[in-house]
């Protein structure tokens, strides 16, 4: 595949977001900022695949901050988007796609809100590859941010593997959730999937003990 080049986008938004102070490890979790995000996609190729909406909300003194949430629909700049992808799968069709705001102006929302604050996302190895992607291709820069995956902190609990997590399925969102006792949501939408995550990451932290610190839910 014939590599972009950057389109250099001018960004304020996201030269905030590089600069802004990062929170420190060594943070206990309910000091430090967090925002929890849900990336859906044509696919799972962050090469040659499109993100489709962004969902995010806050998490910050060990609550989800509900009044923070957002949603974000991205048109897409590509014609050749099938027909099936967001409609069956996201339940994004091409006349809400059409009605949904260009990818850079999706992405400075998404800056603006993550600046000086650390990632939480579920699989988060796939939000990171299309912000990485979608960075290099706007900005000629690398995403950095530190990222707490849940998945990978469920994968690490000790008695994972007694719970039966492993399994078919076991490590999916929903499944690690009814293991905390957590209420099921509308899977494949980005904000429904980032405040589950979030829920999810408190669970979690709940469950660590005492106060522990954030370094201990870096990935």
């Amino acid at each position: 595949m014939a590599r972009h080049k950057p389109i250099r986008v001018p960004s304020p938004a996201f030269e905030r977001f590089l600069t802004a102070p990062r929170p420190s490890p060594r943070l206990p979790v309910r000091d430090a900022a967090l925002l929890a995000i849900d990336l859906e996609t044509t696919g799972l190729k962050a090469r040659s695949d499109m993100i489709l909406s962004i969902g995010a909300v806050e998490v910050r003194r060990g609550l989800v901050e509900v009044g923070t949430a957002f949603h974000q629909v991205v048109r897409p700049d590509d014609a050749a988007l099938p027909a099936e992808t967001g409609a069956t799968i996201h339940g994004l069709g091409h006349d809400r796609l059409a009605e949904g705001v260009p990818l850079p102006v999706a992405l400075d929302h998404l800056w603006e809100a993550l600046a000086g604050k650390a990632l939480i996302a579920h699989g988060a190895a796939l939000e990171r590859a299309f912000l990485d992607r979608a960075c290099r291709r706007l900005y000629g820069e690398r995403f950095k941010a530190p990222v707490v995956d849940t998945l990978t902190v469920e994968q690490r609990r000790p008695a994972q593997r007694r719970d039966g997590g492993t399994g078919q399925g076991g490590l999916r969102l929903d499944a690690v959730r009814r293991r905390y006792g957590l209420p099921r949501y509308r899977a494949h939408h980005a904000l429904s999937d980032a405040l589950a995550c979030a829920e999810l990451f408190l669970a979690q932290v709940a469950h660590a003990g005492d106060a522990p610190l954030l370094k201990r839910f870096l990935s």
